[in-house]
């Protein structure tokens, strides 16, 4: 069935979300997304937004766990967090995913057999993944390729590059493809703005052919731009996460409508509950983050921060992150499993004497 706009233009429609975590996070241990999805199961988690994916031609968001049992240590928290069972595929599928990157520092985390698992697993639920390799597309006649790149230099990281490398990329992929969306694991988290590093690599990589960027990694909203005919979202933040600040609950699906590469983009904001659900967000809720992300959007044509301006802006969100932490911790002291509590007690010991 064709799809056609207001003007009866045939055009294809990809929906992108931000980072989808189904495991624990490490300081919510036991009881997290993951936990949650052993209890209510995968589908539980999309319940809200399954409807609305699956109108997409294309379903797209940033992989942030493994889907593995592979070289798991229930009894060791770095083991045991940030990693999703392999079930929890049937949600992916279920939501109406069937495009993920796994371009992103935390995949390579539990090590190279569960990063093959992983792409096993998606790859028996029908659902591609770029990062390790190119994903092309044909959707009623239109060729879509997807690159996906991770910028980040740390041990878990999947698919690093050089912002060369990713030109040189959509230069060679342009000339084959009608839409070239390149899905980019980058910045500093927590901060609402990118770099300007940031800003003129996406629009070298727009001006080299690209027509649409998806940022990751900040878990926070930053501004969406339209450049050169291009468009360029620097992070989407949290879809599914259990980080409990407000600001990496709040989340958008950046709805595109593409017809001979001219992009419509609407933008549905989302929010994640106390369950961990990523929910459509209406009426005064949703204007309230609409209202939060305008002016974000609207500062990418004006002057930006100077790189150290915006170091030192990082370091004060960075520890802001790390206060709140603790905070969450005394809190929930007492949902932790003893070995837990004593393992993140001994990292945090560790940590603060390496630092001296």
């Amino acid at each position: 069935m064709k799809k056609t706009s207001s003007d009866n233009q045939e055009y294809v429609t990809l929906m992108a979300v931000g980072d989808i975590m189904l495991g624990d996070h490490p300081i919510c241990i036991g009881h997290g997304v993951g936990s949650k999805i052993k209890k209510e199961g995968a589908k539980y988690i999309f319940q809200h937004v399954r409807g609305l994916l699956n109108e997409a031609d294309i379903a797209f968001g940033n992989l942030e766990a493994v889907l593995s049992k592979k070289n798991l240590n229930e009894k060791d928290v770095d083991s045991a967090s940030l990693r999703a069972m392999p079930e929890s595929a049937d949600g992916l599928t279920y939501a109406g995913f069937n495009v993920l990157s796994l371009a992103n520092n935390h995949i390579m985390e539990h090590g190279k057999e569960a990063l093959l698992d992983t792409m096993n697993i998606l790859r028996k639920n029908g659902i591609k993944y770029v990062g390790p390799e190119d994903v092309v597309l044909s959707i009623r006649g239109t060729k879509v390729v997807f690159l996906a790149y991770c910028l980040l230099d740390e041990p878990g990281t999947c698919c690093k590059a050089e912002s060369s490398e990713i030109i040189e990329n959509v230069k060679r992929v342009k000339s084959k493809a009608d839409i070239v969306i390149v899905s980019l694991h980058w910045g500093d988290e927590f901060i609402h703005k990118p770099s300007r590093y940031q800003v003129k690599l996406a629009h070298e990589i727009i001006d080299s052919g690209a027509n649409i960027i998806l940022g990751h990694h900040p878990h926070v909203l930053q501004g969406v731009e339209m450049y050169n005919g291009g468009l360029i979202a620097y992070s989407l933040g949290n879809f599914v996460f259990d980080m409990w600040q407000e600001k990496m609950r709040e989340s958008v699906i950046l709805k595109c409508l593409i017809s001979d590469s001219v992009i419509r983009r609407e933008l549905i904001p989302v929010s994640i509950n106390e369950n961990f659900q990523p929910q459509v967000l209406r009426g005064e809720e949703a204007t309230k983050v609409l209202l939060k992300l305008n002016p974000l959007s609207q500062s990418l044509s004006g002057k930006l921060s100077s790189d150290t301006e915006y170091v030192k802006e990082v370091a004060h969100y960075r520890r802001r992150y790390q206060r709140d932490i603790k905070i969450y911790f005394l809190r929930k002291f007492y949902t932790y499993a003893p070995r837990f509590t004593m393992q993140h007690i001994s990292s945090s010991i560790l940590r603060r004497f390496n630092k001296k």
